[in-house]
């Protein structure tokens, strides 16, 4: 349990989903991004370079909506916006770039990959991804929305890649982690009698 940063959380994620949906005809891309529509209302894109955090960008919805091809539109103008800042960073197509992004079948279809600058691209509804990862969803519906995703993969790992210590917090979680261990205690002192 605690608190950590949901980018810095990710970042195996993306790795995991692009190795596994994308087909090894080719060297390995080192550039991998994960988008997916918050339900909260903002796009957010991860990217990795070599496994590494590169670059998180999360931007607002826009009057098109969450969904349709409005949307997809949106997709397309933001990620043109962060291959800009990738390029910053030393990216040239040469390495490689795997796109994926989270999205219902009626989106899919309005995606023209081959229109975008990338190695791979896909578009996986939700419940594809959630296999991808060995997780379940049950009753998603076509759905954007990649929380469940990101709730999942971080619910799946035994500890956090990055915790943040709050003070304040970390003043309540010590009284009952005394309380957990000396409970411990208790039980295998009974068990030993």
């Amino acid at each position: 349990a605690g608190f950590g940063l949901l980018p810095a959380e990710s970042t195996e994620l993306v790795t995991t989903l692009a190795d596994k949906v994308f087909v090894k005809n080719t060297a390995p891309s080192r550039w991998k991004v994960l988008i997916a529509q918050h339900e909260s209302g903002g796009l957010r894109q991860i990217v990795t370079k070599d496994g590494n955090l590169a670059l998180t960008r999360m931007t607002p919805a826009s009057e098109a909506g969450i969904q349709g091809p409005g949307w997809v539109e949106d997709v397309i103008r933001e990620f043109k916006s962060t291959l800009t800042y990738i390029a910053r960073f030393g990216y040239n197509t040469g390495e490689g770039l795997d796109v994926i992004v989270i999205c219902g079948d009626i989106e899919r279809q309005f995606f023209d990959e081959k229109a975008l600058p990338v190695t791979n691209f896909m578009c996986l509804k939700v419940t594809d991804a959630l296999a991808a990862i060995g997780a379940k969803g049950i009753s998603l519906g076509e759905i954007n929305f990649g929380d469940v995703l990101y709730a999942a993969w971080i619910g799946k790992k035994r500890s956090l890649a990055v915790p943040v210590a709050i003070p304040s917090i970390q003043r309540i979680m010590m009284p009952r982690l005394a309380a957990r261990v000396a409970s411990g205690l208790l039980v295998l002192l009974l068990l030993v009698m």
